[in-house]
């Protein structure tokens, strides 16, 4: 939450202009613009959830979600 709420409440605030910035330089081979940051860092978050349920499958826990 500590570390989630920052960008949750930056992304419900961002006007469109803020959105369609260009993302930091960094970034920018992943995501061109700030809109595409915001939508990666969330889809990431989704591949590790599945990846943990792969692992979990493997040794064999319960299903969880």
């Amino acid at each position: 939450e500590k570390a989630r709420a920052p960008s949750a409440a930056f992304a419900a605030a961002a006007t469109p202009a803020q959105l369609d910035a260009a993302a930091p330089e960094g970034a920018r081979r992943l995501a061109a613009t700030v809109a595409d940051l915001l939508i990666l860092v969330s889809v990431y978050t989704a591949m590790q959830v599945g990846q943990f349920q792969v692992l979990r499958r493997k040794l064999g826990k319960p299903v969880l979600f």
